[in-house]
């Protein structure tokens, strides 16, 4: 009776899960083709939804292909590139094989809008960075595939800092770059606190040390910070320029600012205005804290000849006083 009863609750979950996935069949199914009416209706971005959406309950090959073409259709080429690679790995899926010239000209096309890019450097593990996308570990085994054009490249490695170059990327070749790590400065340790009421003071040389370390730091910080001023300037001006010349090419090549989709030469353009405003702003930041420090620094400065308060100090020779010895003391 027993055995029974399980075969029953076995054979009710077999016929469960099948309704279930016979019903998950059928979403897909809807999702993807009304992913293919909206693309030829012109609506790019609303199919994309949906064959995330088919996507996420399903990771057929086909579902893949079309979320591909939506994605070249919105100019998102590495996605695109990402997408469509998978899908013609499954060399066997027929809607793959009915429809394998059609997605091998998508390719193609793509191959347009991409190139590669190989980083070298002397740190094992250290993160690729390409407009903010990770895209290799070093030491790299083959070139990352990005989008062509000017992409900004940044390497990241624990104790190390992090540096960023822009990198021009010509479409189907290949850009290689090499960096060379510097490692981080130590953080510097506070010095121990006086404690007060003891016995012990400083010398006069230890006092003197500290006011030149001091003077020192206030003149480096001072130095520092009329350099970051001077770059937000530079970066101001070179902003400048580029709007100029971005207007220049505004009609019939750019369409604006607020256009989503760009031109290389002027999307090109929009990537370095937005860099110099960002160097400009860090630059002037930067240059004003520091030179806040270096004032303080200078207007907290120990006086250059001060006397050593708390130490005491005696001294005798000859002279008047009780056994033709006097004495002075200092405190």
């Amino acid at each position: 009776m027993v055995r029974g009863s399980r075969l029953a609750a076995f054979a009710a979950a077999m016929v469960l899960a099948g309704r279930m996935a016979g019903a998950q069949v059928v979403e897909v199914e809807a999702l993807v083709r009304h992913g293919v009416e909206l693309r030829q209706r012109g609506d790019d971005l609303g199919a994309l939804a949906e064959f995330q959406r088919a996507l996420g309950r399903s990771g057929e090959p086909r579902v893949l292909a079309q979320l591909a073409l939506a994605e070249q259709a919105l100019g998102r080429w590495l996605d695109a590139d990402r997408h469509l690679r998978a899908a013609l790995l499954s060399s066997h899926d027929p809607w793959i094989v009915r429809n394998r010239a059609s997605l091998h000209q998508a390719e193609e096309q793509l191959e347009a809008h991409l190139g590669r890019l190989r980083v070298s450097g002397a740190v094992e593990g250290a993160e690729v960075y390409a407009n903010d996308e990770r895209v290799a570990t070093l030491p790299m085994a083959e070139p990352a595939r990005v989008a062509a054009g000017t992409n900004v490249v940044e390497v990241r490695a624990p104790g190390y800092v992090a540096m960023t170059r822009r990198v021009q990327v010509e479409p189907g070749q290949e850009s290689r770059e090499t960096f060379a790590f510097v490692r981080e400065a130590p953080v510097p340790t506070s010095p121990p606190a006086l404690q007060l009421g003891s016995m012990a003071t400083p010398r006069a040389p230890e006092l003197a040390r500290g006011g030149d370390a001091q003077r020192a730091l206030a003149w480096v910080t001072l130095a520092t910070g009329a350099a970051g001023i001077g770059v937000g300037v530079f970066a101001l001006a070179r902003r400048g320029g580029l709007v100029t010349r971005y207007d220049e090419h505004r009609d019939p090549e750019c369409p604006g600012t607020d256009s989503a989709t760009q031109p290389t030469v002027c999307a090109g353009f929009l990537d370095d205005i937005g860099a110099m405003q960002a160097l400009a702003i860090g630059g002037f930041v930067g240059g004003g804290a520091l030179s806040l420090l270096s004032t303080v620094l200078f207007a907290t400065l120990p006086p250059a000849e001060e006397p050593a308060r708390g130490l005491a100090s005696v001294r005798c020779g000859g002279g008047p006083g009780l056994a033709g010895v006097s004495c002075g003391g200092v405190f």
